[in-house]
């Protein structure tokens, strides 16, 4: 079993916690939370890193996670990971969806059925991450065992 980074888990932390507070600042209402001079900034501040460093966390985990010490990729783990994102996905895309149509009266966003059936092709509010996230992983997976994108991926 891998040793955990505790730099590792403790920037994931810190993305985690950002994300958090950028969205219950961005619940309130627009004209309110930009009368907030330190809400505004705080939240410009978080937004202008918090989902890159995800990204970024996400490309350098990708070749420790997925490749053994000999760089052999395993393709079980990936598939299992896949299937889990996509399960996630949908259960929280669907949530999203129909909490919203039920309280659409205090909804930032309305919703109908139709985000429900396009959720496959367009991810409801903020779902685009998982989304990405397994978009990269179905374009990257026929890639994993070429020694090209081991070397370009800054895999030792």
């Amino acid at each position: 079993m891998k040793k955990r980074d505790p730099v590792i888990d403790s920037l994931k932390g810190f993305a985690i916690l950002c994300v958090v507070l950028g969205h219950v600042i961005s619940t309130y209402q627009m004209e309110k939370y930009m009368e907030i001079p330190i809400l505004y900034g705080i939240n410009n501040i978080i937004y202008a890193f918090h989902m890159p460093l995800f990204f970024l966390m996400s490309g350098f985990l990708y070749h420790a996670v997925y490749f053994d010490r000999d760089s052999v990729p395993d393709s079980k783990r990936l598939n299992a990971q896949i299937w889990n994102l996509i399960c996630l996905y949908f259960i929280y895309n669907s949530l999203a969806v129909f909490s919203t149509m039920l309280f659409a009266s205090v909804s930032n966003q309305p919703a109908t059925i139709f985000d429900f059936f396009l959720s496959p092709f367009i991810p409801f509010q903020v779902h685009w991450y998982l989304y990405v996230l397994i978009l990269f992983y179905l374009l990257f997976r026929p890639l994993m065992g070429c020694k090209v994108f081991y070397l370009v991926g800054g895999g030792y």
